[in-house]
């Protein structure tokens, strides 16, 4: 999780003052774990502590640690229905649908070695809170392709997990949204822009970039997308260390633990899990339609409003296709089978049939 934290430290300088630019400085004198690094390390604490115990005892113990880390940093920057729910005697599900649930989410991903534990116990770390079915979807999402990127997920793969699964809508770019983008705390308004920025970076340290060049709610994008990318990267060795040496001493503390935690559990992935995950065809000659299926889906869902053809140029026709031939690209470097029946006249065809004619 160590990922999503250093996100956070890079975001949290630009929260309040948004930098509409990749071209920024990654640390700053001020650069600082905010509440998103902190709830993260209480439920990575609260799992460890509750490991391999009830759904109930793990909710318990969720709600234990949020507490107590939260009360012990009270200026960390908490919105102001959890920072009430801190200090209840009696804390309950409030029904949030905000970002919370997905930002401290990242220790998950590294824990489970199938996708339905992942996303159980995702459910479990936002629902103490974040009962809202939206907020429940967000850290559910970004638990989900963090698991993913660990197993060895191709970024088209976990584009896909993302949209099929949730129905997130990642056909925007960065660039596309960054000028227009505003503030917005809700996880529907920014785990999809979390995981584009992941999705269109080039390494750990770009994908950050991107995630806080879009504006907004830069510590908590950051951190969102950090998680995925150090699962899919890996981590820098030296931001690694500067993350730990901007943390205090009983934060880092608790990071080293959980990483010791889990490098000493059983998590190896079986090989068997795209075929879980995707519902991947048995037959080899068609273990790559699901990826070939799931892009042509999507194209026509862009080019369509129902049965009306949305008028575009034939350069934004050409754009649309490219994600098309991005799948064949991916099944053909995977050395995946696949079968696309192909129709040959041309006025029965339209755009689509005519460019994989060619």
């Amino acid at each position: 999780m160590l990922g999503a934290i250093f996100g956070d430290i890079v975001g949290s300088v630009y929260e309040s003052h948004n930098v509409k630019s990749m071209d920024f400085p990654l640390l700053s004198w001020n650069s600082q774990p905010t509440d998103d690094s902190i709830m993260a390390i209480a439920v990575a604490t609260a799992l460890m502590n509750a490991w391999g115990k009830s759904d109930d005892a793990i909710e318990k113990e969720l709600v234990r640690q949020m507490q107590a880390w939260g009360r012990k940093y009270p200026y960390a920057g908490y919105g102001g229905y959890f920072a009430q729910w801190l200090m209840s005697r009696h804390p309950k599900p409030y029904g949030s649908f905000g970002n919370g649930s997905g930002m401290r989410v990242s220790p998950v991903g590294w824990l489970y070695t199938n996708l339905e534990d992942t996303m159980h116990a995702a459910k479990l770390t936002a629902e103490v809170t974040h009962s809202h079915s939206e907020g429940i979807r967000g850290a559910q999402a970004i638990a989900g392709c963090i698991f993913l990127a660990r197993a060895g997920a191709s970024k088209e793969e976990i584009r896909t997990f993302a949209e099929e699964h949730f129905q997130y809508n990642l056909s925007q770019s960065i660039e596309e949204m960054r000028p227009t983008y505003h503030f917005n705390e809700t996880c529907q308004g920014s785990v999809p822009q979390a995981i584009r920025a992941f999705y269109e970076s080039r390494n750990y340290e770009d994908a950050i970039r991107r995630a806080v060049s879009l504006g907004g709610d830069s510590d908590t994008i950051a951190c969102m997308t950090g998680g995925i990318a150090e699962a899919f990267y890996g981590m820098p060795e030296e931001l690694k260390k500067k993350a730990l040496e901007i943390m205090d001493k009983d934060c880092a503390s608790a990071v080293k633990k959980f990483q010791t935690f889990c490098h000493h559990l059983d998590r190896r992935i079986p090989a068997s899990w795209r075929e879980d995950v995707f519902q991947v065809s048995e037959e080899k000659c068609l273990q790559g339609n699901w990826l070939l299926e799931n892009a042509i889906h999507r194209l026509y869902r862009e080019m369509y409003d129902g049965d009306r053809k949305i008028p575009m140029t034939d350069d934004a026709k050409a754009q649309k296709l490219d994600r098309v031939y991005e799948a064949f690209s991916e099944c053909i470097q995977h050395e995946r089978h696949f079968l696309v029946p192909i129709a040959c006249e041309e006025e029965k065809t339209g755009f689509l049939g005519k460019a994989f004619s060619k």
